[in-house]
């Protein structure tokens, strides 16, 4: 919820405006898991649009999601964690751009559960 919205509401509520926007900023600044949803979000755009950018500052909850969102996009590549997680962007696109087609096979889980799990483009 963004700033305004939240004051609109808050006046709503209270029938005048709470000066809330330090109090704002220092909570967005101290809210991790907001801070690594923007990575994630920034991140996956870069990929999608091909931009060569530095991935840092993701923790492991974070690349394992990029690797689930690029595995349900790339339906046939298989993207397997580890602990050497790539290093840029380009490094992603080089791996789904030269992924040998003899190799490509979908995720078994996406065999089994094919109802819920379905290509997706992000």
């Amino acid at each position: 919820m963004d700033r305004r919205l939240l004051k609109a509401r808050l006046k709503n509520i209270f029938g005048f405006v709470l000066d809330i926007d330090s109090v704002h900023q220092d909570f967005m600044s101290k809210n991790l898991a907001y801070q690594q949803l923007k990575l994630v979000t920034s991140t996956l755009k870069d990929i999608a649009d091909k931009n060569d950018q530095q991935i840092s500052g993701l923790n492991v909850i974070s690349e394992a999601y990029i690797l689930f969102c690029l595995e349900m996009k790339h339906f046939d590549i298989p993207f397997l964690m580890s602990n050497d997680f790539f290093k840029t962007t380009k490094d992603v696109v080089d791996y789904i751009d030269h992924f040998p087609g003899y190799m490509k096979r979908p995720n078994n889980l996406f065999h089994q559960h094919f109802r819920h799990y379905k290509r997706k483009d992000f």
